[in-house]
């Protein structure tokens, strides 16, 4: 239903005004949900994300504070059509990174039921209503996941929340220890890194239980190809007369003494054996740097 123009025009008179008449609250109310609607309806043919730099919204949204109220149906249409749009929609079907979420309209009416209402769950005498709704919900979690009876919980705001509450708790479960440390993979959220830091793991504990772990793989490996490659330059540029002078022994320089053919003939052993040192000095380290990759890496195909 398109509104009226009466309707679409702000009301300066009830601008600033913290307390507005019940036909007003009921006009802006019926607005948003139209408006809420209207994306609902239109978000299978509108893109899954819609972005800008901050080069761009200066100018678009960078204002002083306003000396004057601007009228609330004002404030939520310019919202509407100029912060909202650039954000991910995280319900869209074709929305897959980060965490998508897809809000029925009993839930949205239920976060404006929380909002009006104005509730405060911090405390049983704050909200005991609220309060026993949530043992009881959280309750039947419990029974479906297969939890004993003394388990229990809370509800969140956000994973983000959870893993800091989780954190904590288990801090406290275990004496509250001077130097706390945790162990993550390379596939943890930063979450957990970031709630890690908020209750006292130090950065040191974070790289020692965290980084040097999931690095110790890669750089193990690679140090073995690396070895390979430094006896194999060694050798070469030693044979070429480049790297160790005599009387400093190297494989490459006793190659080197085979560069006549009365020596590659009559003295095979002086070159052979160095040669044959080079290639199964470098299979094996180099067939050790493979079995240390697939022990390692838990993503590698041959471990599969």
């Amino acid at each position: 239903m398109a509104p009226s123009s009466e309707m679409d025009a702000p009301r300066r008179e009830d601008a600033g005004k913290l307390d507005m008449p019940a036909a007003a609250m009921r006009e802006l109310a019926d607005r948003a949900v139209e408006l809420i609607i209207a994306r609902i309806r239109g978000l299978g043919s509108d893109r899954p994300w819609r972005g800008a730099s901050r080069a761009e919204l200066e100018p678009l949204l960078r204002e002083p504070p306003p000396e004057q109220g601007h009228a609330a149906r004002e404030v939520l249409e310019r919202a509407v059509r100029e912060v909202l749009p650039l954000a991910a929609r995280v319900d869209h079907p074709r929305f897959f990174a980060f965490v998508p979420s897809a809000p029925t309209w009993p839930g949205v009416i239920a976060d404006f039921l929380t909002a009006g209402f104005n509730i405060f769950q911090g405390t049983w005498l704050g909200a005991a209503g609220p309060s026993q709704l949530e043992l009881v919900v959280i309750d039947w979690f419990r029974q479906w996941v297969g939890y004993p009876a003394t388990a229990g919980g809370l509800f969140t705001s956000g994973g983000s929340a959870a893993i800091l509450d989780a954190l904590v708790a288990a801090r406290e479960r275990h004496g509250a220890p001077a130097r706390p440390a945790i162990f993550m993979s390379d596939q943890t959220h930063s979450a957990v890194e970031r709630a890690a830091r908020i209750i006292g793991v130090s950065n040191a504990s974070i790289m020692a239980r965290h980084l040097l772990p999931n690095i110790f793989g890669p750089l193990s490996v690679a140090a073995t190809f690396y070895i390979a490659q430094a006896i194999l330059l060694e050798s070469a540029l030693s044979f070429l007369g480049l790297g160790v002078k005599p009387p400093t022994p190297s494989w490459g320089n006793m190659v080197n003494q085979a560069q006549s053919a009365a020596v590659l003939q009559l003295q095979p052993w002086t070159w052979v054996f160095p040669a044959l040192a080079i290639a199964l000095v470098v299979l094996a380290i180099n067939f050790i740097g493979d079995g240390l990759r697939d022990a390692l890496d838990p993503r590698s195909a041959r471990k599969a």
